[in-house]
């Protein structure tokens, strides 16, 4: 068994107890690749793989998504490999709705896309014939009616079957809706989770279940939160199954709903830092200095449960976290270095976000 830090075991035990029997079982059949056995254990992050598996923790370099700006953590930005967007796309029509699927949209042409990214555009080469709704799907109160849909939610809560709900509403009877399915070793609720959402599909309609058939590029966040748990993998790791249903019952539409979003983004060059938005009480903010920030450290996760992250108020895209005493401050501070104008060489405490959250080598 590998060492690993005691913080990256902080999952429940008996999650714990099934990640490593899935280990030990596929391990015999992966000939020493630490790749493969991630990618054959439904989901588990490598860090927990690496922990139980028996061979070595690393398989070569460290692959990741050079997309840019870099994608966020906060956002949950995971985007298909381009072979398993070529296979969604098998199953689509002629004017597909796509929905947090921007890679999709880059292939196709005709349908509509609905993200809510600033940077689609710098990221992905969508054709000029593809309708772009740069907004987040919750807050429309009508879809365009589509033959087909794509859905990529992000794998936590209820918004998987909010987004299920929202295509089938949109699509025309008998139209194919494309969904992946998390892992069910993603988290310890994920099989729950798969469950449920496997019910909702088929009040849908006819299922299809293509197993691991789409892929995920690793993005660099995720790629550093390996490399500080000492784990190395030399391509994409994380795999979904993916479901086609017949949208032979189309569901009604939820109501739209303003989000209340906890993170905002700031991009500094490639990158982007995420802080925490400002309570609606903050009042004025005290000067801050540079002892203003404390916990900094390249997370060895990227869960949203990690213990670590709750205390951490920053969260850029190398995955790194701190705590700021005085959020107003740094806001201002993220928003004079992600301005055109260059930082006054006098902004000592700009100067040290961007050193402190940026400072690591990919």
């Amino acid at each position: 068994m590998q060492t690993t830090p005691p913080r990256d075991l902080w999952n429940p035990s008996n999650y714990l107890l099934r990640v490593r029997e899935m280990v030990r079982r596929v391990e015999p059949f992966c000939d020493g690749s630490l790749l493969e056995i991630c990618r054959r254990s439904m989901g588990t992050f490598p860090t927990l793989v690496a922990h139980f598996a028996a061979g070595p923790v690393q398989d070569g370099g460290n692959h990741h998504d050079h997309r840019l700006p870099y994608p966020s953590p906060a956002r949950g930005e995971w985007y298909f490999t381009h072979g398993s967007t070529a296979r969604v796309i098998e199953h689509l029509g002629f004017a597909p709705l796509m929905i947090g699927t921007p890679s999709v949209a880059e292939l196709t042409s005709n349908g509509t896309l609905i993200d809510s990214s600033p940077w689609l555009f710098e990221r992905f080469n969508i054709t000029p014939s593809t309708r772009v709704m740069n907004e987040a799907v919750e807050t429309l109160t009508q879809l365009p009616k589509s033959d087909s849909a794509v859905i990529d939610p992000p794998w936590y809560g209820h918004v998987m079957e909010d987004w299920l709900r929202r295509a089938s509403s949109a699509v025309h009877v008998g139209g194919r809706i494309v969904v992946p399915l998390l892992g069910e070793l993603t988290r310890p609720s994920a099989r729950a989770d798969r469950t449920r959402l496997r019910k909702l599909m088929e009040s849908i309609g006819q299922v299809e279940i293509f197993e691991q058939a789409i892929v995920y590029s690793t993005p660099l966040f995720e790629s550093n939160a390996m490399r500080q748990a000492g784990v190395a993998l030399d391509g994409p790791w994380r795999i979904a199954d993916m479901a086609v249903i017949e949208n032979a019952r189309p569901m009604s539409q939820p109501q739209s709903f303003a989000l209340v979003e906890e993170w905002r983004d700031y991009r500094i060059g490639d990158d982007i830092i995420s802080i925490r938005k400002l309570p609606f009480d903050s009042g004025r903010s005290r000067l801050a200095g540079t002892d203003g920030l404390s916990n900094v450290r390249t997370l060895d996760s990227v869960s949203r449960r990690h213990p670590l992250l709750f205390e951490a108020n920053l969260w850029s895209s190398r995955n790194r976290i701190a705590t700021v005493d005085d959020l107003a401050s740094a806001h201002r501070a993220l928003a004079l270095l992600s301005s055109s104008r260059p930082a006054p060489g006098s902004d000592s405490f700009a100067a040290l976000l961007r050193d402190e959250m940026l400072g690591e080598a990919e």
